[in-house]
């Protein structure tokens, strides 16, 4: 999805709306600003937009940001073979060696999220599909897993595997503790 957005006009309500339901369809969604041209201060503009959405979207992660201006043909090249490397991020397959890598960086770097005194860790992650890349995250606890461990697990796992505007899904299987009795 390509959401063109006049630079001047800004991001309205609507514009969020739609962005919420494609993200929601798990859809790559791209927010252009056009008629960068006429903005002056270009760079201040830009890490306004950036820091805004960072700070009031949560679902930021999962967006692509570009300023272009159509009538003067700025980097609207550039935007075409960013949603083609996106496109192609869609079908990434990580091998099972690369996740289990990813687990134990984690384990090393991060201190996640602790519920209740009690520090949640994935045990385990397995991809399911790559249509859209959906993975299996075994967790190290018998209960759902908190939405706090949820976001920040999804964060550092974009981050590690530079996934950032793409959808991706995680999903979260409760283990119970075989050598509780």
């Amino acid at each position: 999805l390509i959401l063109l957005i006049d630079a001047v006009e800004n991001i309205t309500k609507q514009d969020f709306r739609l962005a919420d339901h494609c993200i929601n369809k798990n859809k790559i969604i791209f927010f252009l600003f056009n008629k960068i041209d006429v903005i002056n201060e270009k760079i201040e503009f830009k890490n306004k937009i950036k820091k805004y959405l960072k700070n009031n979207y949560s679902k930021s992660k999962m967006i692509n940001i570009d300023f272009i201006s159509a009538k003067k043909n700025i980097r609207v090249t550039n935007v075409l073979l960013e949603i083609t490397k996106k496109s192609e991020l869609m079908s990434t397959i990580i091998k099972k060696v690369k996740l289990k890598k990813f687990i134990l960086y984690s384990a090393k770097q991060a201190k996640y999220p602790r519920v209740k005194n009690i520090e949640i860790k994935p045990k385990y992650i397995v991809q399911l599909t790559n249509k859209v890349p959906t993975f299996k995250v075994f967790i190290n606890s018998n209960k759902k897993a908190p939405q706090i461990f949820q976001k920040f697990f999804e964060n550092a796992f974009r981050k590690f595997f530079k996934l950032e505007g793409i959808p991706i899904i995680l999903k979260y299987e409760s283990s119970k503790n075989p050598y509780i009795h």
